[in-house]
């Protein structure tokens, strides 16, 4: 073996019996860092089902009246929020949105429908398009109320029976 491979080995040796024995100088230490952001936000909490109920009530099929509804909200599903949160709610157009409009369908398969408006306001001067923002700001961390408003006119030959609709309702902050 030459002279370089033998120092070579001992070398090796030397090290490998120093990795043994504990060196003298110390284990070796580093810190890290423990961080957390903490954020303005919003919880919602569901006991289940749906957000709530538009509910335009009872009508003749001879009406020809205007009618109007609020959003009647479950009482199991909250929202919550940090004070100053400026949350946006948008609604969808629905299960039955044809022509530009969203419509109620009648239950018994006939296709009847019905259409109907959705407003962000009790004045309901403003509809609320497909998609468009209903801009809420809290006032706290109490339950928070998203504000939906529906009108709809009969037409005076709307076909007897049960009328429905559902709306996906998308809430960001």
């Amino acid at each position: 073996m030459s002279n370089r491979m033998r120092a070579f080995f001992s070398g090796c040796i030397v090290c490998a019996g120093g990795l043994i024995v504990a060196p003298s100088w110390g284990a070796p230490t580093a810190t890290f860092e423990v961080s957390a952001a903490i954020v303005e936000g919003c919880v919602v909490s569901s006991g289940g089902g749906e957000y709530g109920v538009l509910d335009f009530g009872v009508a003749s099929t001879l009406s020809t009246d205007e009618k109007t509804a609020e959003l009647v909200e479950n009482q199991s599903v909250y929202l919550y929020c940090s004070e100053g949160v400026t949350l946006n709610a948008s609604v969808d157009g629905g299960a039955n949105y044809a022509n530009g409009h969203r419509n109620m369908i009648a239950e018994d398969g006939s296709g009847s429908l019905i259409p109907y408006t959705i407003y962000g306001d009790a004045s309901m001067q403003t509809p609320v398009g497909v998609d468009e923002s209903i801009q809420v700001v809290t006032r706290g961390v109490n339950q928070v109320s998203i504000p939906i408003y529906g009108k709809l006119t009969l037409s005076g030959s709307n076909p007897a029976g049960r009328y429905n609709d559902n709306l996906t309702l998308t809430v960001t902050w």
